[in-house]
Formats: C-alpha cells, structure tokens, sequence
C-alpha cells in the first residue's frame, strides 16, 4: 500500500476530560454524497482508539504542505502535545486545526470492526475549505507535495 498515493489528515475528538486528542490518518474516503457520509479507519490497540469511541463528534483537519512537522508529530504513539498545535475548541466540540486545506465536523454514524481496526462511519455536518492551500501527500512511506 505505500505505492497507493494519499492526503494526510489529521481526525480529533476530545476525550472525556475534555483534552483534545487526535491522530494522523491517511485511511480516509468519501462514502455517499446524500447524506455527505465519510469514513476512517483506526486501529483497536491504539492509544486513542477508546476516546474515539466514547465520543461521537470529531474533526477531520486535511493538512496543507506545510504541515508535514503536524503529521509526524501526531504519527507517533504516545500522547500528544498540544501545546505548539494551532488550534480552536468550542465547549464540547472537537479541536479544529487551524492553517488546513479544509476542516470537517463529523457526527458518528456507526463504528464497525475491521480486522484489527475499527472503521468510523460519519455523518458530515459542517465543511470550512482553503482553495489558496496545496495539500500534503503520502507516498512511498514519505510526506511530500505537489
């Protein structure tokens, strides 16, 4: 799979402290456009996986080419460090990434298991987007740009 060439998100939630918690995804599609339905998957052993599914409202932040230090920084497993991160949270909300190619705000649908995953489907309830952006890509186990 890492000749398959992909975006770089970014999907957050809050845990049940209220902490933003969030994870780099490139396991992503669109499913329907009506109702706008997308998915995610994650796996089931990951340090995070247990917010995700108590919480049913995330964030899906598609990086920009300039996010490349985002993407690796929420890659790697142990937890996150959201001090540096530029970032909005409402009360009860999921954090939003802020400089993103686009930001969507899902609502859970269904979670179903996949494996050693769980794959998240989600409602989409609200869409900001950035045309003047080029996004960060995935190939070849490398992050890169157009």
């Amino acid at each position: 799979m890492s000749k398959f060439t992909t975006g770089i998100l970014i999907v957050a939630t809050a845990n049940r402290q209220g902490h933003p918690i969030g994870v780099t995804i490139n396991a992503f599609t669109s499913v329907s456009l009506d109702p706008p339905l997308v998915l995610f998957c994650l796996k089931t052993s990951s340090s995070s996986f247990k917010a995700f599914k108590e919480n049913s409202v995330y964030s899906f932040n598609l990086l920009s080419s300039d996010q490349a230090v985002i993407a690796q920084s929420f890659s790697k497993y142990e937890t996150k460090d959201w001090k540096n991160i530029d970032y909005d949270m409402e009360s009860h909300g999921p954090p939003i990434l802020k400089g993103c190619l686009a930001n969507l705000i899902c609502e859970r649908d269904n979670l179903y298991h996949g494996g050693d995953h769980g794959i998240f489907l989600c409602k989409v309830v609200s869409l900001k987007k950035n045309d003047q952006l080029e996004p960060l890509i995935f190939f070849d186990r490398q992050y890169k740009s157009f």
